[in-house]
């Protein structure tokens, strides 16, 4: 029997607003933040900092990059508008960054993002599966290059 299709969301249920100021309202909130980027994924979890240290700003945790210049972009707007920290020298906005697995639709972009914010990144999660295509073998080099920043996390077979 096939899977039932979910109705659509009423119409009613969506509130005009200003979606920046409901963010910078909710600054103690996770935000998610999911890309359509296609047959992968793109995934940021925007943390919330600390309301009462306003030096505690809010760092993001990054699941794939499927493809160059969204992620990117995403991260740069929501810096012009306040959501996001300026980018500092040693600053460590994405304390985890995941690639869930080697394959071209889930890390993709990964080489051009390590390369954008690579040295803002504290730790790597990697699937531990080789796959010779170009997105992990970049990959993999960018991580090379920032092995003295970044900790490489793999997942070891049992």
């Amino acid at each position: 029997m096939p899977e039932p299709i979910p109705a659509p969301i009423p119409a009613e249920r969506f509130r005009d607003g200003d979606f920046v100021a409901a963010c910078n309202k909710a600054a103690d909130s996770l935000i998610y933040f999911l890309l359509n980027v296609g047959d992968g994924d793109t995934q940021l979890l925007l943390l919330p900092g600390d309301p009462d240290d306003p030096s505690d700003s809010r760092r993001a945790i990054v699941i794939d990059v499927a493809t160059t210049d969204k992620l990117p972009a995403l991260v740069e707007t929501l810096h012009l508008n306040g959501l996001f920290p300026e980018r500092v020298v040693g600053g460590h906005e994405f304390p985890i960054v995941v690639g869930t697995h080697p394959h071209a639709h889930h890390i993709g972009g990964m080489p051009q993002f390590l390369s954008w914010f690579g040295d803002h990144v504290t730790e790597y999660w990697d699937s531990g599966y080789y796959h010779p295509s170009s997105a992990y073998l970049e990959t993999m080099t960018q991580l090379e290059r920032l092995k003295k920043q970044v900790t490489v996390t793999q997942r070891r077979a049992a």
